[in-house]
């Protein structure tokens, strides 16, 4: 027990902060830092990025392929990830040294440091937007009117809720949230989200985790203007 106590205090104590972006251009990145000034805490990415980098900075390349080209944003969580050494704050330095993950000789020649999650006070979630593609956010904008117009004429009905570039951006940050907190996954919330695809028949608000979001998006992006009272009320809680 004495050593689980240890193992357990060795990974819970001095944690620290940590943001970062990279590769977003000027448009995305003021919209992207007026939203998370808007956001609950665990609503905060712990990178933001493009997606060129998304796949450096993850390690993950099973995410993007050829289907995935003209896709808005997308958010993962992992245990560790790879920045350009640009990036390190002091105060992540002292974090890995005292973890006993910094090595100086390493450190001179390598142009890339980890970070691990137990380094932090949240999971590391990292958001990818696809600012190469749709430079501006009202590309993002075209785009989605013109995706549902086809899609209606296809399905008979419309498949995004929000389709504006900036409430897109909210959107990716409500993944962030709910990968923390798991609201989706609630009774609760799915038997909420059934009744409200009922009434606004918005086909995204089928998938409980693509419907909070959108919820997220419309309660911190638009003063949940466009929302019903039931759902509301899972951000106010």
């Amino acid at each position: 027990m004495k050593n689980l106590v240890a193992f357990e205090n060795y990974f819970n104590t001095n944690k620290v902060d940590f943001f970062a972006m990279i590769g977003i251009n000027k448009e995305w990145e003021k919209v992207i830092l007026d939203a998370i000034n808007n956001i609950p805490e665990d609503a905060k990415p712990t990178v933001v990025t493009n997606f060129t980098r998304f796949k450096s900075v993850t390690g993950r390349k099973d995410i993007f392929n050829k289907n995935t080209t003209n896709n808005y944003g997308v958010t993962i969580q992992s245990t560790s990830i790879e920045l350009p050494k640009e990036y390190m704050t002091d105060e992540i330095k002292d974090a890995i040294k005292e973890k006993g993950y910094y090595n100086d000789r390493v450190m001179e020649i390598s142009k890339t440091f980890k970070i691990y999650d137990f380094l932090l006070y949240n999971s590391i979630q990292v958001v990818g937007f696809n600012c190469n593609t749709y430079k501006t956010l009202d590309e993002v904008s075209t785009r989605k009117e013109m995706v549902d117009k086809i899609y209606l004429e296809q399905k008979g009905a419309e498949y995004f809720f929000n389709k504006t570039g900036r409430l897109t951006i909210y959107h990716e940050f409500g993944h962030v949230y709910n990968n923390r907190m798991h609201i989706s996954d609630s009774s609760d919330w799915k038997f909420a989200t059934t009744k409200w695809y009922n009434e606004c028949r918005k086909d995204i608000i089928k998938n409980p985790s693509e419907a909070y979001s959108e919820a997220f998006a419309d309660y911190y992006g638009n003063n949940g203007a466009r929302l019903p009272e039931y759902i509301k009320v899972f951000f106010k809680k």
